[in-house]
């Protein structure tokens, strides 16, 4: 029985065909993360952590390639991995995919990719590369496995919080912060009167 081969998937290409790795990782690296904000207290002797929110997994990943048998350049292998890392023409975003491989399945985007060439030939063609690809999970959208209603067309708002401002101050109806701190999982709303939260991003409903 032949070993199955990872594969990176285009989900939002009609007919993409998955690209199989030339060799599949010797592991797999999964990071996870949460954000906190330090809590300013009374007595400087005493530090607290507010939790904010989780941050998206990430998995880093090790390719090796080597056409020196075919006898071709390694970026016929290389370039398709790269180009899934760019902001394709009338796009805002690299487009989501999937690292797949036996029932291991990362929805994702890339978020770097670190590449490297070490044997060539005698006409200076790179024929082994490595590369490291670091992917961050991405969740498919409901909007693409269902009609979307009115709501769900609307587009995602963002703002960076500054100075002085807090909940109610992104909001059309003062009473509605609430629903803001629901949607960013924040659970204390006290950190903006401390400043504790500028800079950071805000999502809006």
């Amino acid at each position: 029985m032949p070993m199955e081969k990872a594969k990176i998937i285009n989900t939002e290409q009609t007919g993409h065909r998955p690209i199989e790795v030339m060799f599949n990782p010797p592991l797999l690296e999964m990071s996870s993360s949460n954000s906190y904000a330090d809590l300013k207290t009374p007595s400087k002797s005493q530090e607290n952590q507010q939790f904010i929110k989780k941050n998206n997994d990430s998995l880093t990943v090790r390719l090796f390639f080597d056409t020196t048998r075919e006898g071709v350049g390694v970026n016929t292998a290389v370039d398709p991995i790269i180009d899934l890392a760019r902001v394709p023409k009338n796009a805002k975003q690299p487009p989501r995919l999937v690292f797949a491989w036996g029932e291991f399945n990362f929805p994702c985007v890339i978020t770097s990719i670190d590449h490297k060439y070490d044997y060539f030939d005698s006409a200076g063609r790179a024929l082994r590369a490595e590369l490291v690809v670091k992917f961050q999970r991405c969740e498919p959208e409901a909007a693409a496995q269902e009609a979307p209603s009115p709501k769900a067309q609307k587009a995602e708002k963002q703002v960076t919080v500054k100075a002085g401002e807090n909940l109610s101050c992104f909001c059309v109806d003062p009473k509605d912060w609430r629903a803001v701190a629901l949607l960013n999982g924040i659970d204390n709303p006290l950190l903006f009167n401390q400043n504790e939260m500028v800079g950071m991003s805000i999502e809006l409903p």
